[in-house]
């Protein structure tokens, strides 16, 4: 899998889910677009949060606190997120900012 650009902002496909992988030390995310189910541990995934796509408000949760730890072996699935989704995921715990997009 390899990261492309954000081209969530011209609205997902039926059945394929954003997974924003929030690098602290980057200005921006990485994309990836997910077509089928994704072990967590392939994208070092250690909290997580699944929102709804809100096509008027395509931005990162302000608060990274609310995240809860996730299962490093769990599998990305179409029956465990809404559709379209948007999963925001935080490589690094303890750099609980608040990131602005």
């Amino acid at each position: 899998m390899t990261p492309e650009s954000p081209a969530f902002l011209e609205g997902p496909e039926k059945g394929v889910f954003q997974v924003i992988i929030c690098e602290i030390t980057e200005d921006n995310p990485v994309c990836f677009n997910l077509r089928k189910d994704v072990h967590l541990s392939r994208l070092k995934v250690k909290y997580a949060e699944v929102k709804e796509l809100d096509p008027n408000c395509l931005k990162l949760v302000s608060d990274l606190s609310t995240m809860t730890p996730v299962d490093e072996t769990a599998t990305i699935s179409s029956s465990d997120l809404p559709n379209p989704a948007v999963l925001y995921v935080l490589h690094r715990p303890r750099d609980l900012t608040p990131l602005q997009f």
